[in-house]
């Protein structure tokens, strides 16, 4: 989807992949200059859109439930999960399950990475982990026994929309070419094309 980005809008940037908890501190950084594909504000504790710039909405997503085989697990919302154990990724908030965990109806168990958490799914050292529609094809072919090994609830556990995050301090410039291209990214067949192949549904 970032080729997208380089191909259609010309716009030259360097992708880095970051932990939740260094994108936070890369943000707070006096001065950063950049923007943050595919995010929602709410992650972000920006519902107001106050603190950064925000592009219209990219695309439609949802987080899906993964599971071990085996479990029978019919996912209905966050009571489906209580005695089971959810494997997480440091840094992330999961609000619709934090009350299950502190009241230790959920057990929760961490790892440094989205990878070493499904690693641990396919092992079947944890019941649970979330994974978006979008980041599902992508984690298939990275790990290619992942679909042979887990199992997809046939409910979400929520869904939502991505848009870019943009930085205060972003160059008029490239953020005009952002905002341009995002509210005509909706109007390309080459993007729907992507979004199909993704399991995505446009806006």
């Amino acid at each position: 989807m970032l080729d997208w980005l380089h191909s259609e809008l010309q716009l030259s940037a360097e992708l880095l992949l970051l932990p939740r908890r260094r994108l936070d501190m890369r943000l707070t950084e006096s001065g950063w200059q950049g923007f943050v594909p595919w995010v929602n504000p709410i992650w972000f504790g920006d519902t107001q859109r106050r603190r950064f710039g925000w592009s219209e909405a990219l695309m439609n997503d949802e987080d899906l439930v993964l599971h071990r085989p085996g479990l029978n697990l019919d996912y209905r919302g966050p009571e489906s999960l209580r005695g089971l154990l959810v494997g997480g990724v440091t840094g992330h908030v999961y609000a619709d399950i934090e009350p299950d965990v502190q009241a230790g109806r959920t057990r929760r168990e961490d790892a440094i990475s989205t990878e070493l958490s499904l690693r641990k799914l396919m092992l079947g050292r944890v019941d649970v982990v979330f994974l978006s529609r979008s980041g599902l094809p992508w984690w298939a072919q990275q790990l290619p026994d992942l679909l042979r090994s887990v199992q997809v609830a046939a409910t979400p556990r929520q869904r939502f929309q991505r848009f870019l995050l943009l930085s205060p301090h972003m160059p008029a410039r490239s953020r005009e070419l952002l905002l341009e291209g995002v509210a005509q990214m909706h109007q390309s067949s080459r993007w729907r094309q992507i979004l199909a192949r993704y399991g995505l549904s446009p806006l």
